[in-house]
């Protein structure tokens, strides 16, 4: 049986349009990288609401991890992720 890990993007969310990453972006970015490559772990990735911890999507959290990831480590100068972050909010 695989280890359930919960991983809060909601930094990562807040910070989408940011053009470059600042250091706990970076962070952030490859801790939440490293949880989507996992195969001895099952991940659930959450948004925070308040006080409450919301379930996401977990093939619209995935793709907003690549495309942040995409982004920020090619530079692109999209405006923001190219999925619908609305599915994550």
């Amino acid at each position: 049986m695989n280890q359930l890990v919960v991983y809060d993007l909601t930094r990562l969310i807040a910070r989408r349009n940011a053009e470059t990453p600042t250091g706990i972006d970076r962070v952030d970015l490859r801790y939440a990288l490293e949880l989507f490559n996992a195969e001895d772990k099952d991940v659930a990735f959450v948004r925070q609401d308040g006080v409450r911890l919301v379930l996401l999507d977990d093939t619209s959290s995935r793709e907003f991890i690549k495309t942040i990831a995409n982004r920020w480590n090619h530079g692109q100068k999209e405006t923001s992720p190219s999925i619908p972050v609305d599915a994550l909010e």
